[in-house]
């Protein structure tokens, strides 16, 4: 999402993201919580979060070389909650997708362009850019941006020939847009049968605009998807991409990925996504009707890495958080905002057309430390497995000594599974912090299959295998670490998980 210096003002408080952020204080104050940095109340112990400052969206996350390069929407401490702070670029690095090592800033300030917003990255592996200039391939990441001075709404570039450690901006915009028809959140990737560059932005309201590049340096735009008669929602952070099919792997689908800002069936803000065909030259959804990605009120801004070999693999990751919901106001000190786990998605057919799955990627096994025996002294991160009936209700209750709890269960009759957080704490009577929530479960089963990944102040959950997910934030006052399950399940397992942070 666009972020502004308090010279670059968006004409609606939905792109305003330079909100009141609080200020982590002085440079003492800063050397005394660095000594206490991952050990801190309600700070997850496995997912990614920045050492101190602000975090949200992913952005232009590639693999080169073996390592998993993560960029990420950061205000950095020293600049977190002054005036003109601005985005920048966060970056880390891994080599399992699980254990994280932070880099310096990739993607500063622009003197007057202000932050450096959300967007995404290609590499170029032929050097068709001409910009490279030593051994490692170039690094393009693409972003909007505004000129004050000329009322100008960009799409610009930035590109890094040391391996995607730091960027440099490219000297002129890859496009101009109109007052009012602003680009932003771009997605780019290499299209093979037709050997070119491909740009996919979002466009208010419910559009999407594609560019076409055979340098990366300059743009033409040949088609604009334009369902703003259907809906008049804002979309940002596009995602465009191929899938095969699981069940019929001669089958290859594209999908519209995308973050919004709705009020479809009752909810606020969330991910989604259409399944379609492209040809090179436009998009084309199998339905007019979106679906959504995960269920839960936490989950927004979702990208996928790119880069990875014969696109094997393709691995989601999202900011575990929205703005409609809480935002900056979680309780959280000396960091704001969290990732969720990375999630391998797949492509399935069902009766009601083609679905995105998604579970933890494989190697989020590796996080599990031995089992734990007892369910009324868990550890605060956990992994819950087990299965329920689908012909009865069932109901998983998790609680703390405080009797503060979080409850998720299935209603047979109705076929809903649910997420309630209203005795979570009280940090949900201060914001529009949605209480409980519900869903629909499509395909009608014996048995449901269960798994809830448990991290201190979050939890992911993942229904039938990844058919269904929820992502959910909760600010107890102690952890959740009593388990319930009405009726009881015969096959529990219940592992503790890892602090990947420890030292």
């Amino acid at each position: 999402m666009q972020s502004m210096t308090t010279r670059l003002v968006l004409s609606t408080l939905l792109f305003t993201l330079d909100f009141a952020l609080p200020l982590l204080g002085s440079s003492q104050d800063s050397a005394k919580v660095k000594s206490t940095l991952y050990h801190e109340r309600y700070r997850p112990a496995f997912h990614f979060t920045p050492e101190a400052g602000w975090l949200n969206d992913p952005n232009g996350m590639v693999y080169y070389q073996g390592v998993y390069h993560l960029y990420y929407q950061h205000v950095p401490a020293e600049l977190y909650g002054q005036k003109g702070g601005g985005k920048h670029w966060g970056h880390a690095t891994s080599k399992d997708l699980i254990h994280w090592k932070h880099e310096p800033i990739a993607v500063g300030l622009h003197t007057i362009y202000g932050g450096a917003p959300s967007g995404n990255t290609a590499i170029d592996w032929d050097n068709r850019s001409g910009l490279q200039n030593g051994k490692h391939k170039v690094f393009c990441c693409y972003f909007a941006q505004r000129n004050p001075e000329k009322q100008q709404n960009l799409l610009v570039m930035a590109y890094s020939t040391n391996g995607g450690i730091s960027f440099d901006r490219f000297e002129k915009p890859v496009h101009f847009t109109t007052e009012g028809e602003k680009c932003y959140d771009p997605d780019v990737f290499w299209y093979e049968r037709e050997k070119k560059w491909i740009l996919v932005a979002s466009q208010h309201f419910s559009k999407f605009v594609f560019f076409e590049s055979t340098n990366l340096k300059d743009w033409k735009e040949f088609y604009t998807l334009d369902l703003g008669a259907d809906y008049h929602e804002m979309w940002d952070c596009v995602d465009f991409y191929p899938l095969q099919s699981a069940e019929t792997p001669s089958v290859t689908k594209w999908v519209l990925s995308f973050s919004l800002f709705t009020k479809t069936e009752g909810r606020v803000a969330g991910q989604a996504y259409f399944v379609g065909d492209f040809d090179g030259k436009k998009f084309t959804p199998d339905t007019k009707r979106y679906q959504f990605f995960d269920q839960g009120p936490d989950l927004h801004a979702g990208v996928t890495w790119s880069e990875i070999p014969n696109n094997e693999r393709r691995i989601f990751i999202a900011w575990f958080g929205n703005w409609r919901s809480s935002g900056q106001k979680i309780p959280t000190k000396p960091w704001c905002g969290a990732l969720t786990l990375p999630r391998e998605v797949t492509l399935h057919q069902t009766r009601n057309g083609y679905r995105l799955h998604s579970q933890p990627v494989k190697e989020s096994n590796s996080l599990r430390a031995g089992k734990v025996e007892s369910t009324t002294s868990l550890p605060a991160q956990y992994e819950l497995e087990y299965t329920i009936n689908g012909k009865q209700d069932s109901k998983t209750i998790l609680s703390n000594a405080s009797g503060e709890q979080i409850t998720f269960g299935y209603s047979a009759a109705d076929q809903t599974f649910y997420f309630d957080r209203s005795q979570a704490g009280t940090f949900d009577r201060r914001v529009n912090f949605p209480r409980r929530h519900s869903f629909k479960i499509e395909s009608r089963r014996d048995c449901l299959k269960v798994r809830v990944l448990v991290d201190n102040s979050v939890a992911e959950l993942f229904i039938n295998d990844g058919e269904y997910t929820m992502s959910e934030q909760f600010f107890p006052e102690q952890p959740f670490q009593i388990l319930k399950i009405e009726p009881s399940a015969n096959d529990l397992n219940v592992w503790k998980l890892e602090n990947i942070w420890s030292r």
